[in-house]
């Protein structure tokens, strides 16, 4: 190779030996003149145009030569490979190359290297009639701009674009592709007031580098963007190859009109998008044929409008924004297709349905069967494993008959759709069906009815698994029909947790006179005492959920005040205690726990008949006030939380009189009477799924009728005296709530009835301790088993 330098006054003459053809070109140059004509460059031969060069600024003609530009200006450029294929290279570092105002550069059969440059009036880039004797035209470009009118790059017939945070704008299309290969990387860009790339394969332009394999587009790390169009347009040619498309790692796409890919009639493509977000519809044409694939992350808002075969997996993510069809649809494990942003959006699958593994999403109004919701529909056959989730906008619930349509398949429906969670509305509790009363076909309903069988509800339960079949039994005589029942409404175990909790808040720091220790061992002085209690409940809400609750108390208190030679008292005390309940639903197997952590504080007053024994009668009463701090942790739901207040108060009277009497001992009876009054407060609250949780009533008045027998040593020092008692408990107010203004009742039994037995110690002089077990039984199923211990100090 021979470099040569142009200076002023000197003519050059180059030989090109290898073809016995002698070219002379004769370079002269006045001194001081410019160079207007095109400077050409053959084999072997070398141009170097640095700022300040004679040749700035000019027009260059390459045929196997090299031309490099630094930090300086350059004309149009033409570029071919010579007839042997020895190709042209090009090389600009900081260059500017202006072709403007006169038609774009070429790069044929050449490989053109831009960096840090600058383009004005575009480039074209073609491998005319490739072959091995001539190779593929590129250009690789980093860091620079290329711009045009009607086009920035047309890359066609086999040439190869690899651009590295490279701007391409144009007044029209930024990049045309037509059998070419275009790798936009690294914050690179394609930014036209109509498209930001266009693709259209040439029969013409395929002809001259017949091998397809390498066509297509890559845009990885960087932007398309069509101010006014599509982001991406793929438009049939003559030449039937299919246009590949790999979108990957942040790919965005513009599309000024709303769509960020447009696919033409009788176009053939195969679009691969991966690791990227990616916002605004797909169109396309209904003679188009082809595949979508939205993989590894892939998540798009938009929608498909169009016979695309579609599929997503491996982690994709689809959201309608509108409503939408496709051709066959695959759903694959791990992947995500919602059905709008809190909107009633319907998929059309105009065609086959695969399930692997996948979850659907959709919107809807929990409610009766005319309930607003999303929708697919499969024109074809359903097949495979599919989750679904279903989001309740706004419904409060209701009782369905043939359920809410979700899911409706023309075809085969042997595809199996499984409720992903929970889908409750209100109280209620829905679940997911196939077929329904009213039709027995293929498609999916949701439903808050029981079906008769908890397996067809909730198929997880550990009861619902295969047995072996038995051996078939002789036919019986068929009997007669029976009339149908009333489907029966399934309601969620929640609000038997929120019930319990009101429950136990209600009855957390309740005591009666003897919990306090018994007045006769005081001997007429002031004590202080403390007690623990625990207490198991058991009842059952509407018939469904069955709620057990372990209520904790503490209490601590001390007298302040005696008068009247001790006959009276009047004292304070503290509370603290937890409840905790375990809610499951006997007819969908899903549980709930609920949680209430309580203070008190209140006072106490008593007034006993005899302060020196147990005899006589006794008044007693208190006042108390407690806050609540509650918790409802749903199955598969949110947390939620919430506050609550009560106020009580008690008044309590009895009397004993001795009915046996001994030199060692005295047996007592005594009746005994209670009124206890107790007002509720709970705060309203919205769930994280929109139901609307109210307070209906709690508390109220309950008495307490009973017969406590006991007796008592007469010998001095430390002294044992046992009891039994049976008590009658009437409630005159359910805990209930409303659920998106459903009322439900704990219905807590009217009636209740108790056996309490246990023993009151004398130890010395000063102490004295008592501790008991109770049972109560109800109605409805409801058991109460209690227990307590205290200890009191008198001085």
């Amino acid at each position: 190779m021979r470099m040569m330098q142009f200076t002023p006054k000197i003519a050059s003459t180059f030989v090109r030996s290898r073809l016995s053809q002698i070219i002379a070109t004769a370079l002269i140059l006045a001194g001081g003149a410019s160079w207007a004509q095109a400077q050409s460059i053959g084999p072997g031969q070398t141009l170097v145009i640095t700022p300040g060069s004679p040749r700035e600024g000019t027009q260059v003609s390459l045929a196997g030569g090299t031309l490099i530009v630094r930090d300086a200006n350059v004309g149009r450029i033409s570029s071919a490979s010579t007839a042997g294929g020895q190709p042209s290279s090009i090389q600009l570092y900081g260059a500017t190359l202006n072709n403007a105002s006169t038609s774009p550069s070429q790069v044929a059969n050449s490989n053109a290297i831009l960096d840090n440059s600058t383009v004005l009036g575009g480039m074209t880039l073609s491998s005319q009639r490739h072959s091995p004797e001539r190779p593929r035209a590129s250009i690789t470009a980093n860091e620079s701009q290329i711009s045009g009118r009607s086009f920035a790059l047309n890359a066609n017939a086999g040439g190869t674009l690899n651009a590295s945070r490279t701007q391409l704008t144009s007044d029209m299309i930024a990049i045309r592709i037509g059998a070419a290969a275009v790798n936009l990387r690294s914050g690179s860009s394609a930014i036209g007031e109509e498209n930001g790339i266009r693709m259209s394969y040439s029969t013409v332009l395929a002809a001259e580098s017949p091998d397809s394999s390498y066509w297509g587009l890559l845009v990885d790390d960087s932007r398309l963007e069509g101010r006014a169009g599509a982001a991406l347009s793929l438009a049939a040619g003559t030449h039937p190859e299919v246009m590949r498309v790999a979108l990957q790692n942040n790919a965005v796409l513009v599309g000024g009109n709303g769509n960020i890919i447009e696919i033409g009639s009788d176009a053939a493509y195969d679009i691969t998008a991966r690791t990227s977000t990616l916002k605004g519809d797909i169109t396309i044409a209904d003679t188009a044929t082809g595949a979508l694939r939205f993989l590894d992350g892939l998540d798009l808002t938009g929608r498909i409008l169009g016979p695309a075969d579609v599929t997503v997996d491996q982690g994709g993510r689809w959201m309608l924004s509108g409503d939408s069809n496709t051709g066959n649809l695959t759903l694959g494990a791990g992947s995500d297709i919602l059905l709008g942003p809190g909107e009633f959006r319907q998929l059309t699958v105009n065609g086959n349905y695969v399930g692997q593994g996948g979850t659907l999403h959709f919107n809807t109004v929990m409610a009766a069967d005319d309930a607003p919701t999303s929708k697919v529909h499969v024109t074809g056959d359903a097949s495979g494993n599919t989750r679904i989730v279903v989001n309740n906008i706004n419904g409060a619930g209701a009782q369905t008959v043939n359920g809410i349509p979700l899911v409706q398949v023309d075809g085969a429906s042997n595809g199996k759709f499984t409720l992903q969670g929970r889908a409750i509305g209100g109280m209620h509790e829905y679940f997911l069906h196939k077929g329904s009363p009213g039709a027995a076909n293929g498609n999916w309903y949701l439903t808050s009815v029981y079906t008769g069988n908890p397996c067809d509800i909730n198929p997880s339960l550990p009861e619902c698994t295969p047995v072996d079949p038995v051996d078939p039994v002789d036919p019986v005589d068929p009997v007669d029909p029976t009339d149908p029942t009333d489907p029966v409404p399934v309601l969620r175990p929640e609000p038997g947790a929120y019930l319990a909790n009101q429950a136990a808040a209600v009855q957390m720091f309740q005591l009666r006179r003897h919990d306090r220790g018994e007045p006769g061992f005081d001997r007429a002085r002031t004590g202080t005492w403390v007690r623990a209690g625990r207490d198991q409940l058991q009842a059952n809400v509407a018939g469904q959920v069955d709620a057990r609750t372990h209520i904790n108390t503490l209490q601590l208190g001390s007298d302040v005040w005696r008068w009247g030679d001790g006959r009276g008292q009047v004292g304070v005390m503290l509370g603290t205690g937890e409840a905790t309940t375990q809610a499951v639903s006997t007819l969908s197997g899903y549980g709930t726990r609920g949680k209430v952590k309580g203070k008190s504080a209140g006072v106490y007053l008593g007034w006993v008949q005899d302060a020196q024994s147990s005899a006589g009668l006794y008044v007693d009463g208190w006042l108390q006030a407690a806050r609540f701090d509650n918790e409802v942790q749903g199955e598969g739901i949110a947390r939620e939380t919430y506050d609550s207040r009560t106020r009580s108060a008690s008044l309590e009277a009895g009397y004993a009189w001795a009915i046996r009497s001994t030199e060692a001992s005295t047996l007592y009876l005594q009746p005994q009477a209670q009124l206890t009054w107790t007002d509720y407060d709970g705060d309203s609250l919205v769930e994280n799924n929109g139901t609307t949780v109210e307070d209906g009533r709690g508390g109220g008045l309950n008495s307490r009728l009973g017969l406590r027998l006991f007796g008592q040593s007469t010998l001095q020092g430390n002294r044992v005296q046992p009891f039994l008692a049976a008590n009658w408990l009437r409630g005159q107010r359910d805990e209930a709530m409303r659920f998106n203004s459903e009322s439900l009742s704990a219905k807590t039994p009217e009636n209740r009835y108790e056996v309490q037995a246990g023993a009151q110690l004398q130890l010395g002089q000063r102490w004295s301790a008592w501790g008991d077990l109770r049972v109560q039984r109800g109605d409805s199923g409801y058991r109460n088993h209690g227990a307590q211990v205290g200890l009191r100090a008198a001085w």
